[in-house]
C-alpha cells in the first residue's frame, strides 16, 4: 500500500478551497474533493474550521502562513499584529528588534508579565506563524539600492544598466547566506536605521526599470568589532564586457590626503 504525500496548505489556499465549496454546493463532497485533488478528510476538516480560517485570514493578512496557530502569547500577538499591519500600510520599516521591544511594551500594557519571553526564539516563531518576513514590503535587505553620481560622458548608459542584473544576483546570494547563518535580522537592522536617517532610500517598484545604476553589496563579519556585521558596497563589481560603476564615474579629490593637514590645524 503506497502512502499519499501530504501537502501543507497556506491560509490563502484554504480560503480559495472554501470559496469553491460555497460555489459548488450541488456537488457531493467526495466529487468535490476529487476535483480539488484533496482527501475527503482534509476537505471535511477545512469546512469544519471554516470560521476560524476565514477570521484568521481576515485579521492577519498573512496569507502564506501554513497553519492557524495562536502561539503562547495570543493576546499580545493579536495586538502586535494590528500594530504591525498599521505600520506596514504606511510603509514604516519594522525590524526584528523593534518587534520584540513592541511585544514587551504590549505585554506590560496587558499585564501579561511575560516580557522576558520576547527574544529571538519567539521572534522566529512569530514570523513563521504570520510570515511577516515574506509579506513585508519594507525590509531593506530585500530591496536594491541605487547610487546616483556623475557619470563619464563617454560611458554607454546601456552598459551601466547591466548593474541591475548584477546587483540582483548579489542580493540573492547574500540573502541566502544571511538566512543560513541566522544573521538576517542584524543585517536588516542596519539598513532600516539608514532608511530612518535618510542615508539611503528604497527604489520604487515602478522605477526599477528606468535609467539608473545599482550598487551591489555584501556582508562583512568581524566579531571583535563593535559592529560585528556590516554592509560593504562594491563599486568595482562588473559583468563581463561591461565597465564597473567606479570606472564609469569621474574620480573626485583624494580627501584622505587632507586628513593630516586638518589634524595639524587643531590646537
Amino acid at each position: 500500500m503506497t502512502s499519499r504525500s501530504r501537502k501543507s496548505l497556506s491560509l490563502k489556499e484554504k480560503v480559495c478551497i472554501l470559496k469553491k465549496v460555497y460555489e459548488k454546493q450541488h456537488l457531493k463532497r467526495v466529487d468535490l474533493a476529487k476535483e480539488l485533488r484533496l482527501p475527503v478528510s482534509t476537505l471535511n476538516t477545512l469546512i469544519y474550521k471554516r470560521k476560524i480560517i476565514e477570521e484568521s485570514h481576515h485579521e492577519s493578512g498573512f496569507s502564506a502562513s501554513k497553519k492557524v496557530q495562536s502561539g503562547k502569547f495570543a493576546d499580545v500577538e493579536k495586538v502586535l499584529l494590528q500594530w504591525f499591519n498599521q505600520c506596514r500600510s504606511v510603509k514604516i520599516p519594522i525590524s526584528g528588534p523593534l518587534l520584540m521591544e513592541k511585544a514587551r511594551e504590549i505585554s506590560k500594557q496587558l499585564n501579561e508579565n511575560c516580557d522576558a519571553s520576547f527574544f529571538s526564539g519567539w521572534l522566529h516563531k512569530f514570523k513563521l506563524r504570520h510570515d511577516s518576513r515574506q509579506n513585508s514590503c519594507t525590509l531593506a535587505v530585500s530591496n536594491l539600492l541605487q547610487a546616483c553620481r556623475f557619470a563619464k560622458q563617454d560611458c554607454c548608459e546601456l552598459k551601466l544598466l547591466s548593474s541591475l542584473e548584477l546587483a540582483t544576483r548579489r542580493l540573492e546570494s547574500t540573502t541566502k547566506k544571511l538566512l543560513h547563518g541566522n544573521l538576517y535580522d542584524a543585517y536588516e537592522g542596519i539598513f532600516l536605521e539608514w532608511l530612518y536617517e535618510g542615508i539611503i532610500e528604497e527604489v520604487p517598484v515602478d522605477e526599477i526599470n528606468l535609467s539608473g545604476n545599482y550598487l551591489p553589496y555584501r556582508p562583512v563579519l568581524k566579531e571583535s568589532s563593535t559592529t560585528p556585521i556590516r554592509p560593504v558596497f562594491d563599486a568595482y563589481a562588473r559583468m563581463k564586457g561591461h565597465p564597473s560603476l567606479n570606472k564609469s564615474l569621474h574620480s573626485g579629490p583624494k580627501l584622505i590626503e587632507l586628513i593630516p593637514d586638518i589634524l595639524l590645524r587643531f590646537r
